[in-house]
């Protein structure tokens, strides 16, 4: 396997990077990961005391044209003078598949243990509520003993054996309902807070690069102190951000599982009744739709009302294997070619992929006219998702299983067209052959 960097985040007009890598040997960028012969190993980290950030390792080039350093500079544009400035940083971060599916587990185990706790609490609350009742019941009575005339609370006072001082029981009572209503319960377990203490931060190890391309500026002492500065805030930075992405993919997660629960099986195969309809109606008389013609109109319309959805996609921090197979084939589908979404060496870029959903990129996929444009890709485009079951997906992933299912229709409809377009020129072939046998 060939050790490379990758770019997984770039200014807004570097987004080409997303396509690029950079091999071993290529470059300078990979001298920053070099460990200094004299560095010691880092303490262990205490619980609760996190380390002190390390200092990068940071390499300059300032004049990327000339010396020797020049000879190893790789340009991914036009070569131009200016700098280049890269340093290591690393932090930890939960966001991973392993730590998805780990945490998946872990919230399962998380809410039945907060159902348990919660019918608990609430006995507790209802135990609390009638000890509160009683004693108000109690204070009432005796609040009435006092309303009373004197002439009748001591005749009463009379009648009581050991009749107990009023002042003293309402103090008593007081005190007790003042307790109660003070009571604090145990705290339901929730998931959010809970389940990052059951996986585990893993480290990153990454390349900050910067340059001045482009003009004459270097970077002096006091920039390169400023960017050390810099790269050491990161870490914690990182890891904070890393913490709220990671729940917010747990919270996607189920929030799209909730949605798709909720679909109407009727209200579908109504819709898709509708659309049955729609394109008959547009067909000339005498002719008949296929299914797969009815099919991939009625996932066109599903893809253009679920486009805002769909582009949640560009959001996605984790993406499985299978997932980004999908977004490859629907990208093939709507004209694409391998280098629009792949690395140098045709392996797919995740961030090219995410970065294709946009809303409007979704709603012309919904309007693409497979019967008249040609799908170079097709075959390949079938090979990725055809052991894949819309189903299963959607068990996991709703969206993705929309995209998967609106693909295997795209397919089966242009496959359909390609073979009446070949029986309709056999056809004609072979009435020419008979024309001309005739003739002859």
């Amino acid at each position: 396997k060939v050790e490379a960097l990758r770019y997984i985040a770039t200014t807004p007009n570097q987004k080409f990077l997303f396509r690029k890598m950079l091999k071993k040997g290529e470059g300078s960028t990979f001298k920053v990961f070099e460990k200094k012969e004299e560095e010691e190993e880092p303490p262990a980290e205490e619980e609760g005391t996190p380390l002190p950030p390390k200092e990068p390792l940071i390499h300059c080039i300032q004049n990327v044209l000339l010396g020797p350093e020049a000879k190893r500079t790789t340009f991914f544009t036009t070569p131009q003078t200016g700098a280049y400035l890269c340093g290591n940083l690393q932090y930890k971060a939960f966001t991973s598949l392993a730590n998805f599916d780990a945490a998946l587990l872990a919230i399962e185990e998380i809410k039945k243990a907060a159902e348990e706790k919660t019918k608990e609490v609430e006995a507790k609350k209802k135990e609390n509520e009638e000890k509160q009742s009683k004693i108000e019941e109690e204070l009432k009575a005796i609040a009435e003993a006092e309303a009373k005339p004197e002439e009748e609370k001591k005749e009463e006072e009379k009648k009581e054996e050991a009749a107990a001082d009023r002042e003293a029981k309402k103090t008593e009572l007081n005190e007790q309902l003042e307790a109660l209503k003070k009571e604090e319960f145990e705290a339901i377990p929730d998931w959010k807070e809970e389940v990052l203490g059951k996986v585990e931060a893993t480290p990153q190890d990454l390349a900050v690069c910067m340059d001045t391309l482009g003009s004459l500026k270097q970077f002096d002492e006091k920039d390169i102190a400023a960017i050390k500065a810099e790269i050491m805030r990161l870490p914690a930075a990182l890891e904070r951000s890393d913490k709220v992405e990671f729940i917010r993919e747990l919270e996607r997660h189920y929030t799209l599982l909730e949605a798709a629960a909720s679909a109407d099986e009727k209200e579908e195969a109504k819709a898709r009744e509708e659309t049955k309809k729609e394109v008959e109606d547009a067909l000339e008389e005498g002719a008949t739709a296929s299914e797969q013609e009815i099919s991939f109109a009625h996932a066109k319309k599903k893809l253009a009302s679920a486009a805002k959805n769909v582009q949640e996609i560009s959001q996605y921090a984790l993406l499985r294997p299978e997932y980004i197979k999908v977004l490859q084939a629907f990208a093939y589908i709507n004209g694409l070619a391998t280098e629009d979404i792949s690395f140098p060496d045709g392996t797919p870029s995740p961030a090219a992929l995410k970065g294709l959903f946009t809303e409007e990129f979704v709603q012309a996929a919904s309007r693409v006219d497979l019967k008249k444009t040609e799908v170079p890709l097709l075959s390949a485009s079938e090979s990725l998702i055809a052991e894949m079951k819309e189903e299963e997906v959607k068990a996991k992933d709703p969206i993705i299983a929309q995209l998967l299912g609106y693909t295997k229709d795209a397919i089966a409809f242009r496959k359909f067209v390609e073979e009446e377009e070949a029986k309709k020129k056999a056809e004609e072939e072979a009435k020419k052959k008979e024309e001309e046998a005739k003739s002859s």
